[in-house]
Formats: structure tokens, C-alpha cells, sequence
């Protein structure tokens, strides 16, 4: 569950500039990308004890690179993940994320933060999927834009069919 602010500001800008191709065409290959994060709403794995004692040791994965960290970044990984009940190969991009942010909080605060990260993440994507809901609903009205049309289209094929499939 990447951050989902920039797919939120494309979004909020395609709805305010209905004429412009370049963000539409942007717009559709965004939701494209972000696609798994909506129809798998919220599923950023669980707590595995692989990859738990992987970051005990030391080592972590983050984008695609293992990359040695020290026990602090440890425990603070192994401790989110458990609050959150969540993959530590999740947390450890979440919390490099924090720091990147705010590389002079202290421990206490980055914890805080990485969980508030977490908590916003989830927040940006259920409002995203209200505003795809909202605009395949405003599609139904006869006089409706035809970029509400293609959205609705979207929807119907690449969100709500898709979640279908996936609960078979």
C-alpha cells in the first residue's frame, strides 16, 4: 500500500480540468498502477516469521535491495509490525519512508509517525475509492461527460469485476 497522495492529486485534478487528454491519459494509466491497491484494499500482508527474523538479523529488503540495518531499525520494524499486525517487509519501507521525512525525530516520535503514515495511507485510499465510486455514479446521468463514462467503464471492468474474481 504505497502512498497514494499523488494518485489523489491526479485524481482531483482530472475531475477539475475535463479537458485536458494528457491528464486523462495520465490519470487511467495511474489508476492502472494503483489497480492491486484498490482491488485489494488494504492487504499489505501478514506477520511472517521469516521475514521477522531476516530484520532481527539485520538484513532487510527494500526495494528490491538487501541492505544491512542496525537494532533500532529492528526493533522498531519488529514492534510496528506487530502493533499493526502487519508484513515486516511492509513496515521496513514504511518506517525508511518516515525517516526519510523526518530524519532528526526521535525514536518515540518516528514510531508515532510511521503509524500515523500507515493509518493516513489507508484513509488517502478509501477516499480515493469514494471518489471512483462517486464518479462511475455521476456517470448513470444521461448529460454526463463521457471521461465520467470512461471511469465508470473502468470501474466496472478493472475494480468491481476484478474484486469478483478475487473472492472466487
Amino acid at each position: 500500500m504505497a502512498s497514494t497522495s499523488r494518485f489523489r492529486a491526479i485524481w482531483l485534478s482530472n475531475i477539475n480540468i475535463p479537458d485536458s487528454q494528457d491528464d486523462h491519459q495520465q490519470f487511467f494509466q495511474t489508476l492502472l498502477s494503483r489497480r492491486g491497491y484498490l482491488v485489494h484494499l488494504y492487504d499489505v500482508g501478514p506477520r511472517n516469521p521469516q521475514e521477522r527474523r531476516t530484520v532481527e538479523a539485520g538484513r532487510v529488503l527494500l526495494n528490491g535491495r538487501s541492505i544491512a540495518v542496525n537494532s533500532d531499525f529492528a526493533r522498531q520494524v519488529v514492534f510496528i509490525s506487530q502493533e499493526l499486525n502487519v508484513s515486516e517487509r511492509y513496515v521496513v519501507g514504511l518506517l525508511q519512508e518516515t525517516i526519510a521525512g523526518n530524519p532528526n525525530v526521535f525514536q518515540e516520535r518516528l514510531i508515532e509517525a510511521t503509524i500515523l503514515e500507515f493509518h493516513l495511507r489507508r484513509r488517502h485510499l478509501a477516499y480515493c475509492l469514494r471518489y471512483i465510486f462517486e464518479a462511475a455514479e455521476v456517470a448513470q446521468a444521461p448529460s454526463s461527460p463521457e471521461l465520467f463514462q470512461q471511469k465508470e467503464q473502468f470501474t466496472k471492468k478493472n475494480l468491481l469485476e476484478a474484486s469478483k474474481n478475487c473472492k472466487n
